[in-house]
């Protein structure tokens, strides 16, 4: 066709499945231009999409057709002539939006196109008609038409005519014999309307017998036609499964073409490994005399590595030893250094006192005099002349301190005779440490990996005699050197000596001397940040509940629920814990409900995590039969003297846990009086399901003098003796101090948990 679209648009052309008549099967792989023409040689307008050099879409457009929008994107109209629905999915709904517009204008096109062509048709078509004839009578016509039906001309005889003719025979007969001029004229009327009438009964009959031909050619047309759709849907599904034929040859071409060009590459391969056979036989002996090289290399490596082995035990061993040596050699050192500054002032002395008081006498009573003296001297006098070397810390013994308090005291020397001081400082740290040890097996050695981790929260230098390149002089008596440190303001973290690691502060004092080695003096002190549980978030009620299958090997038992609440979150020391529970013992034995409260210390180093868990408390109630329920209504666990949480610590933890978050404190909850309404009305809990009272008074903290004899209250509150090193620190159990508690005895409780868990609880980074 050489006419120009009247409007196209491009998009996807679906054809429904002519054999479900519900299934859409696309004829086109891309969008294609869909356009409307109109065809001036048979005054149609069309739709018509190619793809290639296939006609997609042929449909006439009919004005009984209507377009109709499925979706935001797609639209479908039926092709009765075609025998088809087609359907067109658009990129965007503002093109689904133009083709439904255009194809509304087009059908209304199309509808005014046949309107005229029938109108045409009646004016150049006129009926075939019997000039009428002249009544004798009333001079009525009687018209025989011949009309069109269904686009063919069909004649027939109307009964009007019948009845004219009738009535005209009559009347002739009627007419009285006049005259034979008028008689005359009668019969060739008379015969002339029946010869009439004779050619229009055989054309009637000619029409009828026509148009039952033309009923059954028409019959036999639409069958042709039928049967001419139906061989072009064939051909349409022969061409698209042609195309898709078409298609798998080409990729099956593709893929010979590859396979091909590899088989080509494999027996260019095969040709240069056939022409390397002659050396394979080379290749092979040298391969076996390299097996055995390496053999023999594995088993002279194996003897090295134990050679090694031993070499570093020996090196160790002859490590400590020289170690050791040099251990005795130094303090012999300092004991000779001692020794000879005695001896050189005691000759000095006696040079002295030769010279003024005995030049008269013997050689011998003079030596022997010597004698005596060196003896003496050496017997009565100390040979550092230091007697005493203290640290003392201002307040009690058992002091505590918290951030931004001030930490003072006094550093005493008492000299027996003058003595020369270089320098004398004192230094405050504080110190977070964790440390650990773990060892695996590699074949036949033991790889150990060194876990530590520090933070120092502060440290403070003080100088209390500078060195300045000089000497200072103290003479013989008592000296007092005052000191004292201000502790950050930023919040510390509370002491804590545990297996795997500590929270240590501490007070050290060097002692610089000539031709002496530096005494060193270090006193620790405890540290309590107050934990407040006052706060809201410490007094809000807990809640918890769990549930657990009872089972022996494959055998279920059943289930046991527990729902348990206690009315806050944290607790110090002394305190008993109300337990509000419920459990449910759905099995078929009985059970018996027990209450831990944990302590669990976590001791993180270089992303590995080391948890230690021990049991503090312990709450043991009855036996819950088969198919029961206990309750317990405030079932009091009382909580041990412990230390308090540590939860601001990136590397040590301590937390307690009663099946749900506990916070251990350090200053005790306020009386119900004195706490504020808001925080009551925001933290009230309603627990009359489990029937709960609250004691009205708080039972007072533990008199530990009913455990602690007054020996052990000594030992305990008697300062702790003087470490020479950090590495000196014997690990032993260490409480923090706990406010309103007179005595900090050891915690009673096992180092082990007697129902741990049955999961592993540590925890280790895989990058170790």
């Amino acid at each position: 066709m050489g006419e120009q679209p009247l409007f196209s648009t491009k998009a996807h052309v679906f054809q429904i499945d002519p054999a479900t008549k519900r299934n859409w099967i696309p004829a086109s792989k891309h969008a294609v231009a869909v356009s409307f023409f109109y065809d001036a040689s048979r005054t149609v307008y069309r739709i018509i999409s190619v793809g290639g050099t296939k006609a997609i879409i042929n449909s006439t457009v009919t004005p009984n057709m209507t377009f109709t929008k499925t979706s935001q994107k797609f639209g479908q109209w039926a092709d009765s002539r075609a025998n088809t629905v087609y359907g067109l999915g658009f990129s965007t709904e503002q093109h689904l939006q133009q083709f439904s517009e255009q194809f509304k204008e087009v059908k209304e096109a199309a509808r005014l196109v046949r309107e005229k062509s029938q109108e045409k048709f009646e004016l150049i078509s006129p009926g075939l008609t019997i000039a009428p004839l002249q009544a004798l009578c009333e001079g009525r016509r009687s018209p025989t038409a011949l009309l069109g039906v269904n686009g063919e001309e069909k004649l027939f005889r109307s009964k009007s005519a019948d009845l004219e003719l009738a009535s005209k025979k009559e009347c002739v007969k009627k007419v009285p014999s006049e005259g034979s001029i008028c008689e005359t004229h009668m019969e060739t009327e008379l015969f002339t309307l029946r010869e009439s009438n004779l050619k229009l009964v055989s054309a009637l009959r000619e029409a009828n017998s026509s148009i039952e031909h033309w009923k059954n050619r028409l019959a036999e047309y639409q069958q042709e036609t039928q049967q001419f759709r139906d061989q072009v849907a064939e051909l349409g599904e022969r061409e698209g499964h042609a195309a898709s034929s078409e298609n798998r040859s080409e990729d099956l071409f593709q893929s010979v073409e590859h396979m091909e060009a590899l088989l080509k590459a494999k027996d260019e391969e095969i040709n240069k490994l056939q022409n390397r056979k002659s050396d394979f036989q080379d290749l092979e002996e040298e391969r076996e005399k390299i097996i055995k090289r390496m053999q023999e290399l594995e088993q002279r490596n194996f003897e090295l590595e134990q050679q090694v082995q031993r070499a570093e035990q020996s090196l160790a061993s002859s490590l400590d030893a020289r170690q050791q040596a040099e251990d005795e050699v130094r303090k012999v050192i300092e004991v000779l250094d001692i020794k000879i500054f005695d001896l050189n002032s005691l000759r000095q002395s006696l040079a002295n006192f030769l010279d003024k008081d005995q030049l008269a006498r013997g050689v011998a009573s003079g030596e022997e005099r010597v004698r005596c003296g060196v003896s003496t001297g050496l017997a009565d006098m100390d040979f550092t002349g230091l007697r005493r070397f203290a640290l003392e810390l201002d307040g009690p013994g058992d002091a505590v301190y918290s951030s931004g308090e001030t930490l003072s005291g006094i550093v005493v020397l008492e000299l027996q005779r003058q003595m020369d001081i270089r320098a004398l400082k004192v230094q405050s740290r504080g110190v977070a440490s964790a440390h650990w040890l773990e060892h695996r097996g590699v074949g036949v050695n033991t790889v150990y990996n060194d876990y530590t981790s520090n933070i120092t929260y502060f440290r403070k230098r003080q100088h209390l005699i500078r060195d300045n390149g000089e000497m200072t002089t103290l003479p013989a008596g008592r000296h007092e050197f005052p000191f004292s440190f201000q502790l950050p303001e930023e919040t510390l973290v509370t002491s804590f000596e545990g297996k795997h690691g500590s929270i240590r502060y501490w007070v050290k004092v060097k002692l610089h001397r000539p031709w002496a080695p530096v005494k060193k003096i270090k006193k620790e002190f405890t540290v309590i940040e107050p934990i407040d549980i006052n706060t809201p978030s410490l007094l809000a009620p807990q809640a918890g509940t769990k549930e657990k299958m009872a089972r022996l090997w494959y055998h279920n038992f059943g289930q046991v629920s527990v729902t348990a609440k206690i009315d806050r979150k944290g607790y110090t020391p002394g305190e008993v814990i109300p337990v509000f529970a419920e459990f449910y013992n759905a099995t078929s034995r009985s059970v018996v409900p027990k209450a831990y409260i944990t302590q669990t210390q976590t001791f993180i180093a270089r992303g590995t995590m080391k948890q230690k868990q021990a049991v503090v408390a312990t709450l043991c109630g009855d036996v819950v039969e088969a198919r029961r329920r206990e309750t317990w209504h405030g079932r009091a666990i009382k909580i041990p003297p412990v230390g308090p949480s540590i939860l601001q610590c990136r590397i040590i933890k301590v937390e307690y846990t009663l099946r749900l978050p506990l916070v251990m404190g350090t200053i005790p909850l306020h009386p119900f009086g004195s706490r504020t309404s808001s925080v009551s009305s925001q933290y009230s809990l309603n627990l009359e399901w489990f029937r709960m009272t609250v004691p009205e008074q708080r039972e007072a903290p533990p008199d530990y003098s009913s455990i602690i004899t007054d020996e052990e209250a000594e030992q305990n509150s008697a300062a702790p003796r003087i470490e020479e090193d950090l590495s000196a620190v014997l690990e032993r159990p260490f409480m923090a101090y706990v406010q309103e508690f007179r005595f900090r005895p050891p915690p009673v409780y096992s180092e082990v948990d007697p129902n741990p868990e049955p999961v592993n609880i540590r925890r280790r980074c895989m990058t170790c």
